[in-house]
């Protein structure tokens, strides 16, 4: 089934709703804050809700949609496993409403456990 433009905009505000009760209001839009998304909570079983809702993802996407000049870098571990686990979570952030321009994907030696994701603003 194909989602309408409308449907799309209102899942998005929903889903932006839903973090801003998530996170308990605004958080300061610090430059480059970064949260960590440990494999331990990526391995629980997911849907929209229970990504929308994981600590670091709800955290990183309220302070990238505090601003029109951020972008969500995602660090991941290198190799297959880490590549299709950073693409699984943009596919999830997408649809639940993220422009996927604003989302970024890059491969980190130094991130053997999980996903950092870090809120960046654009120059």
């Amino acid at each position: 089934m194909l989602c309408s433009e409308a449907m799309l905009r209102t899942l998005s505000t929903l889903f932006a709703l839903g973090l801003t009760l998530v996170t308990g209001g605004a958080l300061a839009a610090d430059s480059d804050a970064s949260f960590t998304l440990s494999a331990d909570v990526w391995a629980s079983p997911r849907s929209g809700l229970s990504v929308r809702n994981m600590v670091g993802v709800a955290e990183a996407v309220k302070r990238l949609n505090s601003t029109d000049s951020a972008q969500l870098q995602v660090h991941f571990p290198q190799g297959e496993n880490g590549s299709l686990w950073a693409d699984e979570l943009r596919a999830w952030l997408v649809s639940l409403g993220l422009e996927s321009s604003r989302i970024q994907l890059y491969p980190d030696a130094s991130s053997d456990h999980g996903l950092t994701l870090r809120v960046a603003e654009v120059q």
